[in-house]
């Protein structure tokens, strides 16, 4: 999911049980609830082992990480 402008929601992407990588994305106003959620059936390891370079390269997403739950 590259280059979109997502806003309004609860969740923004929710990912679950799928590998999806991310980048580019930004957040308008109204804001998300959150912008990446992880649901708890979602991987471990690349390319969510590091929350901060996820946020970063999305234009700092807010991050719900559900999979440890």
């Amino acid at each position: 999911m590259n280059n979109n402008v997502v806003y309004n929601t609860k969740g923004g992407f929710l990912v679950d049980r799928a590998f999806m990588t991310f980048n580019g994305n930004s957040w308008g106003i109204p804001v998300n609830e959150f912008d990446i959620v992880l649901l708890a059936g979602t991987t471990t390891g690349p390319p969510y082992d590091d929350l901060a370079a996820l946020s970063a390269e999305n234009n700092h997403a807010t991050i719900s990480d559900q999979r440890s739950q």
